[in-house]
């Protein structure tokens, strides 16, 4: 990989830490008529929202399995509310009483610069699709999109039952019936304990791996106490196909000597995405970089949201915040440095005395080796974390990589539902736990395992030109 240098990066500190309870809706009532016009378009918001509320009164339907859906207007309205940085008119505010509950789409809005500026730019789809079954209804009520990017608006009520409806588990297809790909975020396995509501508010955010599409149909599957509801609509490309830009950038920078790439930026209503090269001659194991944020001329800030891949791989992405509505004319990638550890580390224990015979360093250790159902759950300690080490999880060992026992059998590591390990920070502590489940058998100890990522951190302020 050549090697431009670094733009505007300074060098400050290296470190060699290596190895490495007032009813809901009276309060938003009373809220939303108090706040203020100050940040969005009131005007644009009251008509997409009042509009879609008296259309979805007249064209609500009801929805049969096996039939696809046509659009159908929706009453987009309850997600625009108050927060501390949300302002909206008192016509939009007064709408938005007719609708109860929407604490799930606050908590949403409110953290999420990109959806707020949308709102303001009438990117709301209405859809307003409901499905009623064993006495539970599920209603889509909206779906904000881009081409890589789309959030589920939706709420499952009990219409016939005095019990709150609980949301078990749900399922997002395409329109050839194919689980959709991409990094998904909801709260339906939210604790609903103690709420009065018969109603639950839920919101499901997803992001498409990097050059996959937004599906053009949806089929949204949701299992309420026991039995499935489910919802088709369409996503009407139409309206953000042409809405993407694409900077090619191929800037290169460098922090504690790894040298890495942005190739390019690609920008869209929803979400900015940079894609990284990593060096493969770098000679350390590069983790994740520290505080990645996106900043424009006017110090607006866009934090990284998440990112497919690690900055160990040869190529990875990192998603943040848009900046696509707010027209910014100059955009620089920013990160205070890089969490990284050395390469080819080993770790070896012996799980019937629970002995720690090599470690990356000596902050780490088993704590426990305790027989489960599904086989050997080993507790790992790691102690005296410090700075940015404390805020960011590891992959301690590599998905697809074996391990060994003391008669060099090989063998794999349990992943029950996917999940193949649990990182947990010790609150008002430097230290933390990871959970891994091995196979019950009869090892040779002791067990020798690859380390892929360790705890470990150079700090180097990095700002970088991306548009």
């Amino acid at each position: 990989m050549k090697h431009n240098g670094l733009n505007g990066g300074e060098h400050k500190d290296e470190y060699t830490v290596q190895g490495d309870e007032i009813d809901e809706q009276q309060l938003i009532d009373k809220q939303c008529m108090e706040l203020a016009i100050n940040s969005l378009d009131d005007n644009k918001l009251d008509h997409a929202i009042v509009a879609g509320m008296k259309q979805g009164q007249s064209m609500n339907r009801s929805i049969h399995r096996s039939k696809a859906l046509l659009p159908i207007a929706a009453a987009i309205c309850a997600f625009v509310l108050f927060a501390t940085a949300v302002h909206v008119s008192p016509a939009f505010a007064a709408a938005l009483r007719e609708i109860p509950g929407l604490k799930s789409f606050v908590q949403l809005l409110a953290s999420d610069n990109s959806l707020k500026q949308a709102i303001d730019e009438d990117f709301v789809q209405s859809v307003n699709v409901s499905d009623h079954k064993g006495g539970y209804t599920l209603t889509v009520h909206g779906v904000i999109a881009d081409n890589q990017r789309f959030v589920l608006l939706y709420s499952v009520a009990g219409v016939t039952s005095d019990k709150l409806p609980s949301v078990e588990d749900f399922q997002l297809l395409d329109g050839d019936n194919e689980e959709i790909q991409g990094m998904i975020a909801s709260d339906v396995y939210g604790d609903t304990t103690g709420s009065t509501e018969l109603t639950q508010y839920k919101t499901i955010d997803v992001m498409m791996e990097t050059g996959k599409p937004v599906p053009d149909q949806i089929r949204f599957r949701v299992k309420v106490m026991g039995q499935w509801l489910e919802a088709d609509f369409p996503i009407d490309h139409e309206r953000f196909d042409h809405l993407e830009e694409t900077v090619m950038l191929h800037r290169f920078f460098e922090i504690a000597g790894q040298r890495f790439e942005i190739e390019k930026a690609v920008i869209t209503p929803l979400r900015t995405t940079l894609v990284f090269h990593n060096d493969p001659a770098n000679s350390k194991q590069p983790n994740s970089f520290i505080d990645a944020r996106i900043v424009d001329e006017k110090g607006r800030m866009m934090p990284f949201t998440n990112g497919f891949g690690t900055a160990g791989d040869e190529q990875f992405s990192m998603q943040f915040q848009s900046s696509f509505f707010t027209k910014a004319k100059h955009l620089t990638f920013e990160t205070d440095g890089l969490l990284l550890s050395d390469k080819n580390q080993k770790l070896t224990v012996n799980t019937d005395t629970l002995e720690t015979l090599a470690a990356p360093d000596k902050r780490m250790r088993l704590e426990l080796a305790v027989p489960t159902n599904e086989g050997i759950e080993l507790t790992f300690l790691i102690s005296d974390l410090m700075g940015p080490e404390l805020h960011y999880g590891f992959t301690m060992f590599q998905d697809q990589v074996p391990f060994y026992d003391g008669a060099g059998r090989r063998y794999s590591m349990i992943q029950p539902k996917g999940v193949h390990s649990v990182w947990r920070q010790s609150a008002g502590s430097g230290e933390t736990r990871v959970y891994y489940t091995i196979p019950k058998e009869d090892y040779k100890q002791p067990l020798t395992f690859d380390v892929y990522q360790y705890p470990g951190y150079v700090l180097q302020n990095v700002e970088l030109p991306i548009k």
